[in-house]
C-alpha cells in the first residue's frame, strides 16, 4: 500500500514506539541488551511489571494522536485543549507506557480541567518532545515554535523541555518539505534555539559525534550502560545524531533501540520524521505487519493520516 507522508509520519511514530517498548531500560532489569535484541519481531518487555504486549504502542503515540487531533480541529491550540485532548485519548484508551506516576494522575482526573489544575508540570524530561513530531506539519514557523511551547508548557514547562519541544517540530518540518539542502539536521535547528544557551551548546557538541565516535554524551551521565535517559535535552540530542548519522529506515529504528535507555521514544521520534522522506518498506515485514490494530491501532492511525493530508496536504507542498 502506498502511504502519504503524513500516514507514514504516524505510523513510524506507533512503530518505532512499539519497538523500542520491547527494550525500555532492559539494562535497569541486569539484562544486556545486545543479547536480547531482535531485529525479526517486536518484543513484550521483559519485565512483567509493565504489562507491555509485543506490538503495542505506549504513551508517545497516543499523545501524538492527541496533538494530531487537535489540529484536526476547529478548536484553538492552547493548554485547555490540548489537556482536553490527552484526557479524552488516555480514558478512550487506556493503554500502558506512562510513567506509573503520571499514569495514576490520569486515572484520578476526568478532565482537562483537572490535569491543569493539579499538575505541576516543571519536569527537564522528554514527554514534550516524544509527542512534538505532528507539530512539524505548521508550516509557519513562529505558529510552530508557538504551538511547540504550548505543548510544552502543559506538562514540561522548563527551559530544556521547551527547547526540545520546538527542535522536534523543526525537525519534523524539515523532513515533510524534503529540504534536502540542510543534509547536517544540526544547521537547520540551531539558529531557532539559540535563546536556550545550555541547550544550544550541548547540541553543537551533538553535531561533531559520527558512528564512529564515543557517544557517553548522549547517555545517563552517571552510568552510561543506562543509555539514553528520560530527559529532553539528551532525547533531542539523541534523534538528532540518528537522523544525521542513518539514512536507511531500518538503520534508524535499530540504531535508536540499540543506543539503549528510554528507547521507545528515542525510536519514535527518529522514525516518525525520517519515515516521512523514506519508504516504510524500508523496514522489516513484521513492523507494520504485526503493528497493534485495536480500534486506535493501525488502521486508525492510517486514516488519521488521511485526513491529516487533507487538511495540510496542500499547504506543505
Amino acid at each position: 500500500m502506498a502511504f502519504n507522508k503524513f500516514q507514514k509520519m504516524l505510523l513510524g511514530i506507533a512503530i518505532g514506539d512499539a519497538y523500542g517498548a520491547g527494550y525500555e531500560f532492559i539494562e535497569k532489569n541486569g539484562l544486556s541488551l545486545r543479547n536480547e535484541f531482535n531485529f525479526t519481531k517486536y518484543q513484550s518487555h521483559p519485565n512483567p511489571k509493565h504489562n507491555h504486549q509485543s506490538g503495542m504502542y505506549t504513551d508517545d503515540t497516543q499523545m501524538s494522536i492527541g496533538v494530531c487531533e487537535l489540529l484536526l480541529s476547529d478548536k484553538e491550540f492552547n493548554s485547555q485543549n490540548l489537556a482536553d485532548n490527552f484526557v479524552n485519548c488516555y480514558k478512550r484508551d487506556q493503554i500502558v507506557g506512562y510513567s506509573s506516576r503520571f499514569q495514576d494522575f490520569l486515572d484520578s482526573i476526568n478532565s482537562g480541567s483537572e490535569m491543569l489544575e493539579r499538575l505541576n508540570p516543571s519536569s527537564k524530561r522528554n514527554g514534550a518532545a516524544m509527542r512534538s513530531v505532528p507539530l512539524g506539519l505548521i508550516e509557519d514557523k513562529k505558529m510552530l515554535m508557538d504551538y511547540a511551547t504550548v505543548n510544552a508548557k502543559l506538562t514540561h514547562n522548563t527551559p530544556q523541555a521547551i527547547a526540545s519541544s520546538i527542535s522536534v517540530a523543526l525537525l519534523s518540518n524539515l523532513y515533510l518539505n524534503d529540504k534536502e539542502s540542510y543534509i547536517n539536521v544540526f544547521d537547520y535547528v540551531l539558529p531557532f534555539v539559540q535563546d536556550f544557551p545550555i541547550f544550544h551548546s550541548y547540541l553543537q557538541e551533538v553535531s561533531k559525534l559520527t558512528k564512529d565516535s564515543d557517544l557517553s554524551i548522549l547517555l545517563n551521565k552517571d552510568n552510561p550502560k543506562l543509555g539514553v535517559p528520560c530527559n529532553a535535552m539528551k532525547t533531542t540530542g539523541a534523534v538528532m545524531y540518528i537522523l544525521n548519522n542513518y539514512q536507511v529506515l531500518s538503520d534508524v529504528l535499530k540504531e535508536s533501540v540499540l543506543l539503549g535507555g528510554d528507547t521507545d521514544s528515542v525510536a519514535s521520534i527518529s522514525l516518525g520524521i525520517a519515515a516521512m522522506n523514506l519508504s516504510l518498506e524500508e523496514l522489516p515485514e513484521f513492523c507494520l505487519q504485526d503493528l497493534t490494530n485495536h480500534k486506535f491501532g493501525k488502521e486508525y492511525l492510517i486514516e488519521l493520516g488521511r485526513k491529516l493530508d487533507g487538511k495540510f496536504g496542500m499547504l506543505n507542498l
